[in-house]
């Protein structure tokens, strides 16, 4: 028994590496992930009794519950073999792989736009088959959100995409938005973050911490991060249930809509022209500025790269049995 007990936490403290590495990696969802490596239920379903305990502990607090009812919503926690290492081995992927990640982004950051680029495109594939009623009304759904948020990302983010020196308050609001992106199919914390132009930053801030060379100002914004992360957890994961029990199509086609229009945000062609605090400013190039060849030599990288990871995607979904998405549970 204690060495079943061993190896299944090996194994999703492995599977926590997976989770936490896609998550890290805009346009890579660790929820797609999670429901082809078969842990989507059990996943959503910790995040559920996570959200449950807070809030007994909440109506602890307001004496509307008593000790005994806490540590009874504790003890259904999963906590192992399942929950810890899974968790421990995400962190230990985010925290390992956010200096890697900020100097990718300094160093090779057109090739690594392309990259996620070319991850974008299977995952709009992913969730277009998620729309069960492919009707008139949720394309134009998909128009109008694509349409809207690409006027807003062109008039508001203009050439650069990143945003310097955020106010806390909109880092609480980046993580709010993160977390809830994190337990849906296709969409992953990152990408959010990178649309909001807010992933660089926060990259960097995690790979300062993780080196110890961070001043108090960093300390707070990431509070503030984490506080947004701890909102969403509460509030935003469990109206996504309704969400997807009523309205399921519709938030699908908003979600294509959203991915569509972050082309512009992923678009390759860039050059930093800049760097202000580890953070590389970056300007938007047309194919003939970057080069024809190059442009060229990109755009066939970008479609060999999506086809193989939907191809990828293809044979490991045909080998997942199916299961519920989870989504019952909250």
């Amino acid at each position: 028994m204690i060495k079943k007990n061993i190896s299944l936490s090996l194994t999703n403290y492995a599977y926590g590496l997976v989770l936490g590495t896609a998550e890290i990696i805009p346009g890579v969802s660790g929820s797609t992930l999670a429901l082809l490596l078969g842990i989507y239920d059990d996943f959503i379903e910790l995040l559920y009794q996570g959200t449950e305990l807070v809030k007994y502990i909440l109506l602890f607090f307001l004496k509307k519950k008593k000790f005994e009812d806490v540590k009874k919503q504790f003890l259904t926690i999963r906590l192992w073999p399942f929950g810890i290492p899974l968790v421990f081995g995400m962190f230990s992927a985010v925290l390992a792989l956010s200096s890697i990640m900020t100097y990718l982004l300094l160093n090779y950051t057109s090739y690594l736009y392309a990259v996620l680029f070319a991850l974008s495109l299977p995952t709009i594939a992913i969730i277009y088959r998620q729309i069960k009623k492919r009707t008139f009304s949720n394309f134009a759904l998909t128009a109008v959100t694509g349409v809207s948020l690409l006027m807003v990302f062109i008039n508001f983010l203009s050439q650069n995409t990143n945003v310097y020196q955020p106010h806390p308050l909109y880092l609480f609001f980046g993580g709010l938005v993160a977390i809830s992106a994190m337990v849906l199919p296709g969409v992953s914390g990152s990408f959010m973050l990178l649309i909001l132009g807010l992933y660089t930053y926060v990259i960097s801030l995690i790979s300062q911490l993780t080196h110890g060379s961070f001043v108090m100002s960093d300390v707070i914004n990431l509070l503030f991060l984490v506080a947004g992360f701890g909102a969403g957890f509460l509030t935003t994961v469990r109206l996504l249930k309704k969400a997807f029990a009523s309205y399921r199509d519709q938030l699908m086609a908003v979600l294509l809509g959203l991915l569509f229009s972050s082309w512009y945000i992923l678009w390759p062609l860039v050059e930093v022209t800049e760097v202000i605090h580890d953070e590389p400013v970056l300007s938007k190039l047309t194919p003939t500025e970057f080069g024809l060849p190059k442009s060229f030599a990109f755009l066939v990288s970008i479609i060999l790269l999506a086809w193989i990871v939907d191809k990828l995607h293809h044979v490991l979904d045909k080998k997942q049995k199916p299961v519920d998405d989870g989504f019952d549970r909250l």
